[in-house]
């Protein structure tokens, strides 16, 4: 019932080209154009666990679960999701998880969120429900629309149900920190990536290399004890992936890069991802202007309405907006949100 009344609400928009917002739990509304004068699809109602087969390692939930909530299930069955989603104090949904795209501290080791998506339910533009994908790797065959969903920022349809791969949980993590200088973090986290270990996220914060050691008990005690360093709560990466570290500052950028980039790294407040991911708080500069095309950024938290995104262009640009004829016809899905071409 409540399926079909939000597929009502979507034809009828199309019928006068009312434009729509789509709406969780809100706790990424940093993330991209301010939409909240448009009415809203609230994805909330869509809300439960589907199918939960922990001996497949495979999940079935509904968009508008709170992603904490299937964390918790998950870890009651001694497994994760892998790539480290952030919560944002508990309202962020399983729907705005796939549809942001946004990875934690685990992303670089184990995966992104679009690695371990199996198949999704989405309602497109013009209020038809669509099925794209399985709940097995096998069963995904041909254009994977699933995962092109990822990251999407509900621009091309809305989530309603989507099935995950989830992985069992590591014996034993530990963390530990180090001082160091920037350059000389970058060079070991890149060390650390480029061979088989038991690192599993690291981060440059204040002075220090933090790494996190996740496997075996014994074989983490044997790695850590070799790595030195002070001990540090798992607390940090919280607080890292959930952005609250960078809870004061005005403007905040999230830059990414090839990982042996040393663009911006004097300048950056906090790298990690094995050196791929820079955070600039309150630069004097737009760091777009700086990358060319070595990357790209995303203003997370600023006090003006302009693009929050690195703009696109050529062909980049031509297979968004195709993407978004074919989804959305009537252009009413989350407008410009990302970008103001489409």
């Amino acid at each position: 019932m409540i399926l079909n009344n939000i597929c009502q609400q979507v034809k009828e928009a199309a019928s006068t080209e009312q434009l729509l917002r789509i709406q969780g739990g809100n706790s990424k509304r940093f993330l991209g154009q301010d939409l909240s004068d448009l009415p809203c699809v609230d994805i909330t109602r869509l809300a439960g666990v589907v199918q939960y087969e922990p001996a497949e390692l495979v999940i079935q939930v509904r968009a508008g679960t709170l992603l904490q909530d299937v964390i918790n299930l998950l870890d009651s069955e001694g497994q994760m999701f892998a790539f480290d989603p952030p919560v944002f104090n508990g309202r962020a949904t399983i729907g705005g998880m796939v549809a942001s795209g946004i990875s934690g501290s685990r992303r670089p080791y184990a995966g992104a969120v679009r690695d371990f998506v199996l198949g999704a339910c989405v309602i497109n533009g013009v209020g038809e429900p669509l099925r794209f994908g399985g709940q097995v790797l096998k069963n995904v065959a041909g254009y994977d629309v699933s995962r092109l969903m990822v990251g999407s920022m509900g621009c091309l349809g809305i989530l309603t149900e989507v099935s995950f791969k989830v992985l069992p949980k590591p014996e034993s993590e530990v963390t530990r920190a180090i001082d160091l200088s920037a350059d000389r973090a970058h060079k070991m986290m890149r060390e650390l990536s480029s061979r088989p270990s038991l690192v599993s996220a690291t981060a440059y914060f204040e002075g220090r290399l933090h790494v996190r050691f996740s496997g075996a008990e014994q074989s983490v005690i044997k790695a850590t004890s070799a790595f030195g360093g002070d001990s540090i709560e798992p607390a940090f990466w919280r607080a890292l992936d959930n952005l609250e570290i960078f809870e004061q500052e005005a403007e905040l950028w999230r830059v990414s890069l090839t990982p042996d980039s040393e663009l911006f790294l004097s300048e950056c407040r906090v790298f990690d991802w094995a050196g791929g991911q820079r955070w600039l708080s309150d630069p004097e500069f737009d760091p777009r202007e700086k990358m060319g095309i070595d990357g790209h950024a995303t203003l997370l938290k600023s006090a003006t309405t302009d693009d929050r995104y690195t703009p696109l262009t050529g062909v980049s640009l031509t297979l968004h907006q195709g993407l978004k004829r074919q989804f959305d016809p009537y252009q009413i899905l989350n407008p410009n949100k990302m970008y103001s071409d489409f």
